[in-house]
């Protein structure tokens, strides 16, 4: 074999292991919640106030006051990840300055239709949610 291939062959094997050492952060960054896609309640599906509802677009996870914000979710392990949700500005009705906000919270999948959730700070309080379907008229 001459020089020019053992370069060649050098550079491909080095390649490959880079691509190879970033695979698991690509995926890892990539991470998508294994949730039907819908609305879920941590009180009663049949008439739920807002407060309690969350909905699930299928990439983002929003609640009544979150609609505009956006969450980025890494997987921790097999059934647990940290979304960081990222909110604009949204200007106030009295004026007063609004600034973009985030927060980070936990997630434990249960199943594909139920899940508790941490707030930072609050890992001992789980709020637990299920599905109560993909409108809230109470049909799935």
């Amino acid at each position: 074999m001459n020089i020019p291939e053992q370069l060649h062959i050098r550079a491909c094997v080095a390649r490959t292991a880079l691509l190879l050492m970033m695979l698991p952060i690509a995926l890892h960054a990539q991470a998508t919640l294994p949730l039907r896609i819908g609305f879920y309640s941590s009180d009663d599906c049949k008439d739920p106030p807002n407060a309690a509802l969350l909905h699930f677009d299928g990439r983002n996870l929003n609640g009544a006051h979150s609609a505009a914000c956006r969450d980025t979710v890494t997987d921790v392990d097999l059934r647990t990840y940290r979304l960081q949700q990222s909110c604009p500005a949204e200007q106030q009705a009295n004026g007063v300055t609004a600034y973009a906000t985030s927060s980070s919270r936990q997630l434990v999948v249960t199943s594909a239709e139920s899940f508790s959730l941490f707030a930072d700070g609050h890992e001992n309080l789980p709020v637990r949610y299920r599905f109560c379907g993909t409108t809230l008229d109470g049909h799935h």
